[in-house]
């Protein structure tokens, strides 16, 4: 089944946290624990990605533009436990994306959808490794929304490829007329991938 890539804009306006939940960026202590989660989540996927501490500190220590690109995001409970965590990349910081022309039929989606910008310039702010526990939907939809709000004036639009059998679809409250793009990964391997596992888009 082909994934699907989402651009979500980003928002103009604070949304509202659910109590009990608390929103930020991850911590040196934090990395073993989101390690697990990121795998626990998607360790019976097609082509998972095994985190470890030590990869994901590397990844986040990723300076090619004289700033970090790579940022962890979390959401926890009162206790401290994470919930879920959801990574991004400022791709806004390697490249941009200039429309140079649009059909009128496009304008006229876009004037409701806002995907593309008054500047035509797109800067993606590109989400991987969104997870969150069982039953902790809410947190994770707090903290997708509350990650939209934050690098709001660092990028023009979230943008997640996914299997659309995800359960972090639901989370991103993708409406039937929201744009989308299907992208199928040609794979060569002695043993195909199971077509009943959920698929982890290649990065």
């Amino acid at each position: 089944m082909p994934a699907i890539s989402v651009p979500v804009p980003m928002l103009s306006h604070p949304p509202r946290a659910p109590k009990g939940v608390e929103l930020r960026a991850v911590s040196g202590e934090d990395l073993p624990e989101v390690a697990a989660g990121v795998t626990e989540a998607t360790q019976e996927y097609n082509f998972a990605r095994i985190w470890s501490p030590k990869t994901l500190e590397q990844w986040l220590q990723w300076v090619p533009a004289g700033e970090p690109v790579n940022h962890y995001r979390v959401a926890t409970s009162p206790s401290g436990a994470i919930l879920a965590g959801l990574a991004v990349r400022e791709e806004g910081l390697l490249r941009t994306m200039e429309v140079v022309r649009m059909p009128a039929a496009i304008r006229l989606a876009n004037s409701v959808l806002r995907v593309v910008p008054k500047d035509r310039m797109l800067r993606n702010l590109s989400v991987e490794h969104f997870w969150f526990l069982p039953g902790q939907r809410e947190a994770a939809t707090a903290l997708w929304q509350d990650t939209r709000w934050s690098f709001r004036e660092r990028a023009s639009n979230m943008l997640i490829t996914l299997d659309p059998r995800s359960p972090v679809l639901p989370v991103l409250d993708v409406k039937a007329w929201t744009p989308k793009t299907s992208i199928t990964t040609a794979v060569r391997a002695d043993l195909p991938p199971r077509e009943d596992r959920l698929v982890a888009p290649l990065e």
